[in-house]
């Protein structure tokens, strides 16, 4: 007998037949709190590997990550395709990033024929970092 496990609904990313997981259609907002929970779950050698393979879970192949920013010249909004999610957490986790956390405020559900839509228009991204800034200093 393998080592495989025995559960119809597990499937390793990293094997042959990998599976997107379906998505609750009872909780939407399940999923976020899955997302926030893999997150926080990671280990620290995180390669382009598992990032490619979390963002293939929690994002379809069409997704895109808005972001806005309130900066000193003005507000700005910038939009990741799909195809660079992965990049963006990776590099937000190598640049000192230690923690990180979406927090869903004022959401509505929308349904559809073929999905269930959670629609936010306050999306907190939360963030820790860790590393310290490095300075030099003439003594």
């Amino acid at each position: 007998m393998s080592g495989a496990p025995r559960d119809p609904f597990y499937s390793s990313p990293f094997g042959p037949f990998y599976r997107r997981h379906a998505p609750s259609a009872a909780q939407p907002q399940y999923r976020i709190h899955e997302l926030n929970k893999r997150l926080q779950s990671r280990t620290e050698d995180c390669d382009i590997l598992w990032w490619d393979a979390f963002c293939t879970e929690f994002f379809e192949d069409d997704a895109a990550l808005t972001l806005s920013f309130c900066l000193e010249d003005g507000p700005k909004t910038y939009t990741i395709g799909r195809a660079l999610i992965p990049r963006f957490f990776s590099t937000l986790y190598e640049g000192g990033v230690y923690e990180l956390f979406f927090e869903l405020k004022h959401t509505k559900e929308s349904f559809n024929s073929s999905a269930i839509t959670v629609d936010c228009h306050q999306c907190t991204m939360i963030t820790q970092h860790g590393k310290p800034t490095f300075t030099k200093t003439a003594g």
